[in-house]
């Protein structure tokens, strides 16, 4: 079975949930949402993996990144996705991409 190493990342008082795959960042999300159980079962479903708390490079960058963008030292991410999702949430994840920061 394959992986998806995950690690949680807590600032202030929000607490997100980091997944990686193969090397690209493959989910980040709020780690206490009403539908986490729904959207942890279809990444599993669709990379055909299970998850495992382990840390990784791209997750260990992914928290430097954040830390800079949180002190308002970023405005850009420069992490490796890896979109695990519907044609149509794909899409839309890709149009988001596309908003500058700020705007």
């Amino acid at each position: 079975m394959n992986q998806i190493n995950i690690q949680y990342y807590k600032i202030a008082s929000v607490e997100f949930i980091m997944g990686s795959y193969n090397g690209k960042l493959c989910m980040l999300d709020y780690r206490y949402r009403k539908m986490r159980d729904t959207v942890d079962g279809r990444i599993k479903k669709l990379l055909n993996a299970e998850y495992i708390e382990k840390d990784s490079e791209i997750l260990k960058e992914t928290r430097h990144q954040l830390d800079e963008y949180f002190s308002m030292k970023r405005r850009e991410f420069e992490i490796p996705l890896l979109m695990v999702g519907t044609e149509f949430q794909k899409n839309v994840w890709e149009g988001l991409l596309k908003i500058p920061y700020g705007k």
